[in-house]
């Protein structure tokens, strides 16, 4: 019986060194896009463990890359398996199990819920058997069953509130269509420069543009038709001069016998200096055809942008007109044609709902070119405009 004794001893106080010697003990790992399963199956060989839990419990999980180096295997698994799960070692077994983290309820905006107050609820304590280990040690004239039983207790005393739902709003944003097409009106004004001389022309244009959109890049093209006018109103001075001859005196002279009068005659020349008004009008129409590029950025409703642009233009009429008191002289100037232009434009864009609708466009245009044919003076010309325009 003492013999026997001594036996059970010598094998439990073995069997407590050899637990004790692999949760010490120093193993390296190192793991590449492996599963949980294989992972921990190759750590337990190492360190001589045996694995218990639900394979359920690692499905939909990822794969993961991990390496240890000179790690006990407290070390290993508090790294590997993490917040995520839980483990335990009871001799020689890990015990492996999902943690449990208590629901939460989703945040709402107050304007869009109500909160409701709502009684507490306590979730009962709840057991769950890890193991169940059944000893039955033989001794020379009797058996005794040994029975020991494990529980890992969880206990979730947490109060939750339940919120009524009133009404929950949720904007969902349609995407912009990539083409647009625009049609506009553009009042501006032409400026002429040469040298001393300046002419000033107010105009008033409309156009139809199409633009397309990549990102915050947008490339437009379109046709523009401008009228323009400059009135100019000046007095001219003229001099008229007029003769006029009187007769002074008369007598006779016989000339072969014949009697002739003479007659004395004095002339008189007067100068009148007249002060005429003229009004002089020089108007052009003139079509254009453009492209250009820019680069936006929105904020909030509204999208700001810069462009560069280049204009063909050709003047299909260009009338000089003088009215004077007694009639009118109209003349055509011979402009040249095809202008060129640079165009620099400054869009900002008006969101209305989900689509953008308006636009207003300041610009600025140069001349890279003369305006008339020689032997006429050219000019230096820039134009100043606005585009109002309606997004379709």
């Amino acid at each position: 019986m003492d013999v026997n004794r001594r036996i059970i001893f010598v094998f439990s106080f073995s069997f407590f060194c050899f637990n004790a010697k692999a949760q010490v003990k120093q193993n390296s790992f190192s793991f590449h896009e492996e599963s949980y399963p294989k992972i921990l199956q190759v750590i337990s060989d190492a360190y001589e463990l045996y694995l218990s839990y639900d394979p359920k419990i690692f499905d939909g999980e990822p794969t993961v890359t991990v390496k240890f180096t000179d790690k006990t295997v407290y070390e290993v698994l508090d790294q590997l398996l993490g917040d995520k799960f839980h483990y335990k070692i009871i001799q020689d077994y890990v015990v492996i199990k999902k943690s449990i983290v208590p629901e939460v309820e989703a945040e709402a905006e107050p304007s869009q819920l109500t909160p409701v107050a709502a009684n507490p609820v306590y979730l009962p304590t709840v057991y769950d058997t890890i193991r169940y280990e059944k000893i039955i040690v033989k001794y020379d004239t009797q058996v005794v069953i040994q029975e020991k039983v494990f529980y890992d207790t969880v206990r979730i005393e947490k109060v939750q509130v339940v919120y009524d739902t009133v009404q929950v709003s949720t904007e969902i944003r349609q995407p912009e269509k990539p083409w647009q097409f625009i049609p506009y009106l553009t009042p501006n004004l032409w400026m002429r420069r040469n040298g001393n001389s300046n002419t000033d022309y107010r105009g008033l244009g409309f156009g139809l543009m199409g633009r397309y959109s990549l990102n915050n890049l947008r490339f437009h093209a379109g046709v523009e038709y401008n009228y323009s006018v400059n009135n100019v109103s000046f007095t001219r001075s003229e001099t008229i001069s007029q003769q006029s001859i009187d007769t002074v005196s008369t007598f006779f002279i016989i000339e072969d016998g014949v009697r002739v009068p003479v007659y004395v005659v004095d002339t008189t020349e007067v100068e009148t200096e007249v002060n005429q008004k003229v009004d002089r009008q020089n108007s052009f129409q003139s079509l254009s055809f453009f492209v250009g590029a820019g680069y936006f950025l929105e904020i909030g409703k509204v999208s700001i942008g810069a462009e560069l642009g280049f204009l063909a233009s050709s003047i299909i009429d260009g009338d000089e007109v003088f009215n004077f008191s007694n009639g009118e002289i109209t003349g055509n100037l011979d402009y040249q044609s095809p202008q060129l232009n640079v165009s620099l434009n400054l869009p900002v864009i008006i969101r209305q709902g989900d689509f953008e609708r308006f636009e207003v466009v300041p610009y600025l245009r140069f001349g890279l070119g003369p305006d008339f044919k020689p032997p006429l003076k050219s000019n230096d010309r820039y134009v100043l405009g606005v585009r109002l325009g309606i997004i379709l």
